[in-house]
């Protein structure tokens, strides 16, 4: 039981890990046709990557911060559904309505909202979350 159990972890790994370098790889070809436009892409628990001014990061929250997330989705039992949504439209309203805002901060802003869409509401101070380069997952076969 061990073994299948780990075997299942390590498939859910490296299906994730795919996944992550699949947004990455589109993100960078979005890049190169809009160098001077702000992209997201949201990485369900992961995060998301953002190109804005700061090229190209890996935004997501501290481990953990989503330790503590999680634990309280889990206790009040919400809904993850929609929260790509939720994100989007804080992108959308500070796109327009926040002048001068980085991407990286809009996608902090962003998180936060659909943070608070599936249950969770104590305070996210802004150290919460880690910005980076993103890695690059895959193993070597």
């Amino acid at each position: 039981e061990e073994v299948i159990s780990r075997s299942i972890e390590n498939a859910a790994q490296i299906e994730r890990e795919m996944k992550m370098g699949l947004a990455l790889e589109v993100l960078q070809e979005v890049r190169k046709l809009n160098p001077n436009k702000n992209a997201y892409v949201t990485l369900g628990e992961n995060g998301a990557y953002v190109s804005g001014e700061e090229g190209i990061v890996h935004v997501a929250l501290r481990e953990d911060y989503a330790m503590m997330v999680n634990d309280a989705i889990r206790k009040r039992r919400e809904t993850i559904n929609a929260a790509g949504d939720y994100f989007f439209a804080a992108v959308a309203y500070h796109e327009v309505f926040s002048k001068g805002m980085s991407a990286v901060n809009i996608a902090v802003k962003a998180s936060e909202n659909a943070i608070r869409h599936i249950g969770y509401w104590d305070y996210l101070p802004r150290d919460a979350f880690n910005v980076r380069e993103p890695q690059t997952l895959l193993r070597a076969a």
